[in-house]
């Protein structure tokens, strides 16, 4: 059974069920008909009489649909006659009719007849009033539905009802999710789904009655598909042209469609080292195209070196490629090959690349154009240089010298060293002769700049030049936080530049600083000092708290009954020292150092203090430019103690040790 037989079998099962149904006739019924008799409008004006001159009698026909076009409706009163005239303004239909009229026949078009029984006989001039009762037509409708994929493409819906003519309805586009909508009559609908790069789909839908909504999946076909160049073969970077438009470069992979269709030309340069590819390819709907063209290579990796001269250029056709070696890839074919360097003679080479043949091909070198070089000095025995490499010892006769310029220098201890440019020709000999001075002009530099003193002389800052001979000169660089440089230097006419370094000095004559320190020996401290370098005579002072307690009982001699108690004993003093300070280098310095302290407890109920003397030294090394350590060993000596200190260090050793004994000190300070 084919396809078009098996849906009119379908068609004639739903029959039934189509809008066949609602071709039914309707029917409408007389509800109410009576005589008004204070209505006088078929006596009046708008009355009418027959041929006889009897006045005709008035139905007012009135309809219980809201709007309803009553001038369909249609009377016939047998041999009676009759005329009918609609009253828009009214929404009534008048029926004018002759008198004794007793049945009517009542018809509309899709309705059934009514054959309606007068209740009474019709009187001429008489209003009548007729109402009914029409029973509208029971129109059955459903929601139909499409749903597309894929959703994102913006396909249109078109619609109409089977056979009927012209333009399909447009529904519209569906929405994100694929979908579109309306609320159709039940029946059988033809539609078409379009899209851009799609191919239009059609189909026909049979819309019968019921309660859920009618779906109609529509999957797009595509009317394109996709291409992929594939870098399988190593040819990434190759140029991709379709039909002779540029497309990009290997390895390729499309973002865009294209049209499904036979007979698309490829073609794929690489440049002149492969041979250009051409293919013919397809797209096929809804597929990617994947090629992998491979290239005929038409070149060969070759090697060109220059046989005993590395700075030799080599020229392939005339285009230089390198200097002494040259290594790439070559098209196959025949090359002159040409070596050059200045003042030499070229040489020439033909050689023939085969392609995928990797070969290297020794070249000869240039050939020399020489002259020679006569150097003479006054005095002799300078060393030779030519061109920074030394060539003997003076008078000398250079040969084999390449032509062209040169740049010849001599040297002799305490001589000024003197330069000549000369030019060498070919098979010929260049003098080059040279007076040497013993005096020269001289410069003096220092790292970083300082103030010179030449023999004694104020010079001012470096850097200095002068004029002279060469011998030993007395010089003095001095800078503030340096260390001035002060020696005899032997100064030479043949190196008549001379940079010296002075050392960074960290400990200067002339300085302040703050400490940090803890004390242990005659007893344990912490504190602070606080000084000064001025020319080397130093000037300190300093505050120390002591960490030692001792303990004490005291006893009550008034009589008032109190017990002994305990009470600890802290101890601390300051003081300030004077001394020399005696550098060392740059970084270390020694100050011998004598002072005074004053000790005392802060303790209540016990007040004791003494006076001592202290002889150390204070041995510091600067770490940087502004930090330091220190160490600094002493001896304290009590040279007045208070009665109340006298008796605790009879009682107590410790507090004995506090007036009198041995200390070190070890500390961080800050100087600036």
């Amino acid at each position: 059974m084919g396809k078009q037989q098996l849906f009119c079998l379908l068609f004639l099962l739903v029959l039934p069920l189509l809008p066949g149904r609602a071709q039914q006739r309707l029917k409408f019924e007389v509800a109410d008909f009576h005589k008004n008799a204070f209505d006088m409008t078929a006596r009046g004006e708008k009355g009418k009489t027959d041929s006889n001159g009897d006045r005709y009698a008035i139905i007012k026909v009135t309809s219980d649909i809201e709007n309803d076009d009553i001038g369909k409706f249609h009377f016939d009163f047998g041999n009676m006659n009759s005329f009918d005239e609609v009253k828009d303004d009214l929404g009534e239909l008048w029926v004018y009719v002759q008198r004794n009229a007793r049945r009517a026949t009542i018809s509309r078009d899709g309705y059934t007849t009514v054959k309606f029984s007068l209740p009474e006989t019709i009187e001429a001039g008489s209003t009548y009033v007729l109402k009914l009762i029409v029973h509208t037509p029971n129109v059955e409708r459903r929601v139909m539905q499409f749903r597309v994929t894929p959703a994102n493409e913006g396909a249109l819906v078109k619609v109409k009802t089977k056979g009927a003519e012209g333009e399909y309805e447009l529904w519209g586009t569906v929405d994100a999710s694929g979908s579109i909508d309306q609320l159709k009559e039940v029946g059988i609908y033809q539609y078409e789904v379009v899209a851009e790069n799609y191919e239009t789909c059609e189909g026909e839908i049979v819309l019968t009655n019921g309660s859920d909504n009618y779906v109609e999946n529509v999957t797009l076909k595509p009317n394109f598909g996709w291409l992929e160049i594939q870098d399988t073969y190593g040819i990434a970077g190759a140029k991709i042209y379709v039909d002779n438009k540029p497309l990009g470069s290997v390895p390729y992979k499309s973002n865009d469609r294209w049209e499904a269709r036979e007979g698309y030309q490829l073609m794929i340069s690489a440049g002149e080292l492969y041979k250009t590819y051409y293919e013919t390819f397809s797209i096929r709907k809804g597929e990617v195209t994947k090629l992998a063209p491979r290239l005929e290579s038409d070149f060969a990796n070759t090697t060109l070196k220059v046989d005993g001269d590395a700075e030799a250029d080599i020229y392939i056709d005339n285009t230089r490629r390198g200097m002494g070696t040259w290594s790439g890839p070559l098209k196959a074919g025949t090359y002159t090959v040409e070596c050059r360097h200045a003042n030499h003679q070229p040489t020439t080479r033909q050689i023939v690349v085969k392609p995928d043949q990797e070969e290297t091909f020794l070249l000869p070198a240039p050939v020399p154009i020489t002259g020679s070089v006569y150097v003479t000095t006054q005095p002799a025995g300078a060393r030779i240089f030519l061109d920074g490499t030394e060539k003997g010892i003076s008078p000398a006769n250079l040969k084999d010298v390449i032509i062209g310029q040169h740049r010849i220098k001599v040297m002799l201890d305490n001589y000024k060293t003197e330069e000549q440019q000369v030019e060498v020709k070919e098979n010929s000999t260049t003098k080059a002769g040279f007076e040497l001075r013993d005096f020269a002009r001289f410069t003096i530099n220092s790292q970083p700049h300082a103030r010179l003193t030449l023999n004694g002389e104020d010079k001012g800052m470096t850097p200095y030049s002068f004029e002279g001979a060469s011998g030993e000169y007395d010089l003095r660089l001095t800078r503030r936080k340096y260390q001035t440089y002060h020696q005899r230097t032997m100064l030479r006419s043949s190196d008549p530049e001379q940079t010296l370094r002075l050392k960074r000095q960290y400990q200067r004559p002339i300085s302040g600083y703050i400490q940090g320190s803890m004390q242990a020996g005659t007893f344990m401290a912490y504190g602070g000092h606080i000084g000064a370098y001025l020319y080397n005579i130093n000037i300190e002072g300093f505050y120390n708290m002591g960490l030692q307690k001792e303990t004490f009982y005291l006893n009550y001699t008034d009589n008032s009954g109190e017990p002994s108690k305990s009470q600890e004993v802290k101890v601390s003093c300051f003081g300030g020292k004077v001394g020399y300070g005696i550098v060392i280098g740059t970084r270390l310095r020694i100050t011998p150092q004598v002072g005074m302290v004053y000790i005392y407890t802060d303790t209540p109920y016990i007040d004791a203090t003494a006076w001592a003397a202290t002889v150390g030294a204070r041995v510091d090394y600067a770490l940087t430019s502004f930090l330091g350590v220190t160490l600094a060993p002493e001896g304290q000596f009590a040279i007045k103690k208070g009665e109340v200190f006298s008796q605790l260090s009879s009682l107590s050793s410790k507090v004995k040790k506090w007036g009198t004994g041995a200390g070190v000190r070890v500390g961080i300070y800050f100087y600036f």
